[in-house]
């Protein structure tokens, strides 16, 4: 535990939590002075958000934010739904960006009955005894079982940052 907080203290300095904003989060990137990844950061947050009114939370390292990974965690709401998206942007050489992203979603039927909304996808099997994965190319999804419910959780890489 001690080791744990310790880290935890050390690891302060080197990362820097911008204020969640209610706006645009291409809008909120470039405002930290994100430039290689824009691109990728348009092109995903449209694809992820939708255009749907969404809040933001980005991570970063002050120093180096257009060399280092930028995080986001992003709220998206809809009329009768909400979802939690988590992207992470990766500067590469030749002015590339990997991306990838991680959109969480819970749905109150049972796992059994969500995965036949995933008809296309290939059943790999359980993690170990209670998470389904389901994956169809690039996307990976798991389904949780969460009380009464389901928690979907979609993962994909985005080859440069080109949402699907």
């Amino acid at each position: 535990m001690r080791l744990a907080v310790l880290t935890a203290i050390c690891l302060l300095p080197l990362s820097a939590v911008a204020e969640p904003e209610k706006g645009s989060l291409p809008a909120q990137m470039k405002g930290l002075g994100v430039k290689q990844c824009m691109p990728a950061v348009n092109s995903l947050a449209k694809f992820v958000t939708e255009d749907l009114p969404h809040g933001s939370n980005v991570t970063y390292d002050p120093k180096l934010r257009d060399k280092d990974p930028v995080y986001a965690v992003t709220e998206i709401n809809a009329v009768d739904d909400m979802k939690l998206s988590f992207m992470s942007f990766v500067p590469l050489a030749g002015n590339r960006c990997a991306t990838t992203y991680l959109n969480a979603i819970y749905r109150p039927q049972s796992c059994l009955s969500v995965s036949r909304q995933f008809s296309d996808f290939h059943y790999v099997g359980e993690l170990k005894t209670k998470v389904a994965l389901l994956t169809k190319g690039t996307i990976s999804t798991y389904l949780m079982p969460a009380g009464e419910g389901c928690m979907i959780f979609k993962q994909e890489v985005v080859p440069d940052g080109n949402a699907p």
